[in-house]
Parts: structure tokens; sequence; C-alpha cells
């Protein structure tokens, strides 16, 4: 046993790199200028069945992550503030696909209005499963404003409002 253990503490000594070294900005850097992570397709990740919601998806990250999870046969819903700008990034999402009309819908959430979201997670209980959540919904305002509850915009948002409907879907 105290020859592998040897043998195992040689192994460790000769790895190459450090968890330092991956974790520093250089080595941040250099994976996204000089790395091509692999394309992942519906035969690495079927996702068939699976329903999604995603949060902030009329433009942006959100839209680009609503088209990968169609890509890889998720339902999704986007979670929007403006439904008449979900519906443009929906038609954008449909432009060339060939995927069943209720693959994708529109819900109206407003993450600045805890009403909006309590009665976006009632819906979401309709639903008969949920597997997917990215609450990808934020804002950066250049000058401070402060919401209806008092709070400032950006906290609003990007943390309490993310952290309550995060807690009520928790559940679902």
């Amino acid at each position: 046993a105290s020859k592998r253990r040897r043998q195992f503490i040689n192994m460790a000594t000769t790895f190459d790199i450090s968890p330092e070294w991956r974790a520093s900005q250089l080595h941040f850097y250099y994976r996204q200028l000089f790395i091509t992570p692999p394309m992942v397709s519906r035969r690495d990740a079927d996702l068939s069945g699976k329903t999604a919601i995603v949060t902030g998806s009329n433009t942006g990250l959100g839209l680009e992550i609503a088209r990968q999870l169609l890509d890889l046969g998720c339902k999704v819903i986007l979670a929007v503030r403006d439904e008449a700008k979900g519906e443009r990034a929906l038609q954008e999402l449909s432009n060339g696909c060939d995927f069943p009309s209720d693959f994708v819908e529109v819900w109206k959430l407003d993450m600045l209005s805890y009403e909006s979201i309590m009665t976006f997670v009632k819906r979401v209980e309709s639903l008969q499963h949920l597997d997917i959540a990215i609450l990808n919904a934020g804002v950066q305002k250049a000058e401070e404003s402060f919401s209806a509850t008092g709070f400032e915009v950006g906290f609003q948002v990007n943390f309490l409002s993310t952290m309550l409907l995060a807690i009520l879907l928790l559940p679902i």
C-alpha cells in the first residue's frame, strides 16, 4: 500500500498545472482568446421533453440561450418585461426553424414588480413540469433610480427579485 501511495504522490507532484494558474487572470484571457470550446449538439445533450424558463430573453445572452435550448430540443418560455419585444424575439427564433408553434411561449415578467413575479410563479405552477430556470434578467443604470418598493433599481432587479423568483420556483 505504501508503494501505491508513493506512486500516487509522485503523480500528483508531476501535474503540470496548478489551481492558482487555472484561476489566474492571465489564464482567463488565454481561454477567452485561444480556446474554442466544442459545439454541443442534440447527440451530446438531448433536452427533448424538457421545459425551460429564460428571463430577459428578448435580447442579448438571454435570446442566445433560448436559441441554444431550442436547438437542443427544449421547450422554452421567454420571460420578458415587454411582451411586444418578446414577440419580436419569438419571430426571430422562429425564423427558419421547424419547431412546433407551442414550443416557444412569451410570458410577461417584470422584475421590478413583486406582484408580477407572484403572478408569473402562479402561471408556472400550471406547467406539467419545469426542468430548467435561467434567471438572466438584469439592468445596469448609469444614474441612480429607485423602484416602487424603495430599493435601487439595479439592486431590485439583479438581486432581490432574482432571488425571490429563484426561491419561489424551487418547489416547482
